[in-house]
């Protein structure tokens, strides 16, 4: 039942034109004005009817017209249909609760416009209500009275407002704030799946704009140069001799670019571009309401404002003025203190205490001064109550003790037909300051707990682009890892055996001209597959992806024969069915490092391969028999001492072990063991 009565009140909250509070303001208003009009002039004749009809018309116009989706101009035109609406009301039927009309048209402009233009309004309809007092009443004593006896209740009304309205407007900006931040949180989590997979790719797009494409065009270069070598080697001999060692100058070129591209991608010097969280300093941040100035407000503002209106009512209504005068005074001094006082007590019974006193001074005050119109001094308490009470005492306050003190002071007090226009005037005014500042006060306490909440949110939303940051950055070391080690041990190992053919070429063109032109084309066709491998490391290609690891291999090392002079011994033992594909990468690549450096640098005459599986782990082992002391390649790699490097981290990466160095019998190993078992 609760949570259908909270639904309701939920939709009527966020289809009503206005806030809730002032919502339910402009209906008790009504409904007080009607009754007070059928009690005033009984329910005979169409001079009670037609008022009471004209308000249940401005009732249904404040609840169904959307005004805060009209334009300015016709929203003003709607406010002051309004105030001439009420303006006819209070002619045919002059009572001072219109007053309260006049003001539910004031806080419409309050929730509508700006402060300098529902200030202005504000100014005009005061004048409006004035004009038709004055030819209602036709008394100046009278007037000056009427705005005397609705001064202090009005404004105690106006600041309740202002204060809500504050709240209000504040509470909607963090709560906006927080969608936002919730937004960016949720969105950021999203992210973080695929944070990883998208820094590698875009990685990868612009490196393959830089790195990628300066190889490709020295790649290029030297295949033309191989093409002009070939074109030579058909028609003039002693142009081919010069352009070979041309071609040798832009392969060697290229393997100098390639040297580069590694240590770029090696170095730390490239920070990724990362995301940052820059919501809060974005945005602008509400201030909140400052309690000191709530303070001062409720410390002294009100009180003065009653005083001050206390002294001028009560002499206009008794004589003799002295006598008058000095009671006046000392219930204004009393009251004063005891609110002051109240106002810095923290304990609730000292609390209850002094809204007690307080209440009692001012009955105080009525009584001695006979004037009804004083009994709006309790508004201090009832403000008071609805700032520090919870919602049950704000009731029983309201519709107990007031009660009980409206029928006291009633009794005490001479016979007036006033008494049921001033009840409703307090009830009214009672009922406006207790939602005002209550909905104020609820509005601070839920702001609170949504900026508690924001600051939880905006904790948790650094820490998850943190999080984000890291993984950014290390997709993309890992991916620059990946490239150095495909760059260097791929298309370096092609441009070596490159490099080799065409030293042969260089040897054999004087003793066998065919076979150094044999030798050239086969060049060639070893520039197109360095070309692919430039691409297939972009794409994340490995070299055993369309074949098994056996065939790779030995198309590996039947290229090595072919491309050199050394004699390779392979063996391969049966592998198991599910190695996986990293692993296989990892002893293709083990077997192509070892092999070109074995030709390269160790200037070896016979190289033993090796692949075998031992205990669950997969073994592969490249010996030469020569191992060229003075060159550092026998204990480092070809291209700026990453090749054995880059082995080393594959191995780790896959929880292998990795090996390299001379032998006791002369020579070089290099040795990889992987766990077959072991997932990519």
């Amino acid at each position: 039942m609760l949570t259908k009565l909270r639904n309701i009140a939920n939709y009527i909250a966020e289809r009503a034109p206005y806030p809730i509070a002032v919502q339910m303001l402009i209906s008790v208003v009504i409904f007080a004005t009607q009754v007070s009009a059928i009690e005033a002039e009984g329910i005979h004749g169409w001079s009670t009817w037609i008022p009471v009809i004209l308000l249940g018309g401005h009732l249904f116009l404040c609840w169904m017209v959307p005004i805060q989706r009209c334009r300015i101009w016709f929203q003003l035109i709607y406010l002051l249909g309004q105030c001439a609406l009420t303006a006819l009301v209070n002619v045919l039927l002059p009572l001072p609760v219109i007053a309260y009309v006049y003001l539910i048209v004031v806080l419409q402009a309050m929730c509508l416009f700006r402060v300098w233009l529902w200030v202005s309004f504000a100014g005009l309809i005061w004048l409006v209500w004035n004009g038709t007092f004055v030819i209602a009443s036709a008394s100046v004593l009278d007037w000056v009275q009427g705005n005397l006896n609705v001064a202090f209740p009005i404004t105690c009304i106006l600041i309740a407002a202002i204060l809500y309205a504050r709240q209000n407007q504040r509470s909607e900006q963090i709560e906006q704030i927080l969608r936002q931040m919730q937004s960016r949180y949720d969105a950021l989590s999203i992210k973080f799946r695929d944070v990883s997979q998208l820094s590698i790719l875009e990685e990868r797009q612009r490196l393959e704009q830089t790195i990628s494409h300066d190889l490709r065009t020295a790649l290029a270069q030297t295949e033309q140069q191989v093409v002009a070598s070939i074109n030579q080697a058909q028609t003039n001999l002693a142009r081919f001799q010069m352009t070979i060692a041309q071609t040798r100058e832009a392969a060697s070129a290229t393997i100098g670019r390639l040297r580069e591209a590694v240590a770029t991608l090696r170095s730390n010097e490239y920070t990724p571009p990362m995301p940052t969280v820059s919501l809060l300093s974005e945005m602008a941040m509400p201030k909140i309401l400052p309690t000191s100035r709530t303070s001062k407000i409720l410390t002294w503002v009100l009180p003065i404002v009653f005083v001050s209106l206390a002294f001028p009512i009560a002499l206009l209504q008794q004589t003799p003025v002295p006598a008058v005068f000095w009671k006046v005074l000392m219930f204004c001094g009393v009251l004063v203190g005891i609110y002051v006082m109240t106002q810095r007590f923290r304990h609730p019974l000292l609390v209850q205490m002094g809204l007690a006193a307080q209440t009692v001074t001012v009955i105080g005050l009525v009584l001695l001064t006979q004037t009804l119109p004083l009994m709006l001094g309790l508004l201090l308490v009832m403000w008071q109550i609805a700032e520090r009470f919870p919602i049950g005492q704000i009731i029983t306050f309201l519709t107990g003790v007031h009660a009980l003190t409206v029928l006291f002071l009633m009794r005490v007090l001479p016979a007036s037909g006033e008494y049921i226009s001033q009840l409703i005037i307090f009830c009214v005014t009672c009922v406006a300051v207790a939602g005002f500042v209550g909905m104020s006060r609820r509005q601070a306490n839920r702001r609170h707990e949504d900026e508690q909440h924001l600051v939880r949110l905006t904790e948790l939303t650094r820490e998850l682009e943190q999080q984000t940051s890291e993984a950014c950055v290390l997709a993309v070391a890992a991916e620059r890892a990946r490239l150095a080690r495909e760059f260097h041990d791929d298309l370096g190992n092609r441009l070596v055996l490159i490099n080799v053919q065409l030293q042969l070429v260089e040897d054999l063109i004087d003793d066998d001209h065919q076979a150094a032109l044999d030798q050239l084309v086969a060049t060639r066709e070893q520039l197109r597959s360095a070309w692919s491998s430039v691409l297939s490391v972009i794409d994340a290609k490995t070299p055993v992806s369309d074949q098994s690891l056996t065939c790779a291999l030995q198309q590996l090392v039947e290229r090595f024969q072919v491309s050199t002079q050394a004699s390779i011994a392979f063996r391969l033992d049966e592998l198991c069915e599910t190695i996986s594909p990293a692993v296989a990468s990892a002893i293709y690549r083990t077997i192509q490092e070892g092999l070109t450096n074995a030709c390269k640098h160790a200037q070896a005459q016979h190289i033993d391969v090796q692949v075998y599986e031992e205990m669950h782990t997969i073994c592969a082992n490249v010996r030469n028999d020569n191992c060229n002391i003075s060159s550092s390649c026998c204990v480092t790699s070809n291209v700026s001492g990453f090749g054995l490097a880059g082995l080393r981290e594959r191995a780790h990466l896959l929880g292998g072990s990795f090996e390299a160095g001379p032998l006791e019998t002369g020579g070089f190993s290099v040795c990889v063991c992987i766990p077959l078992n072991e997932e990519v």
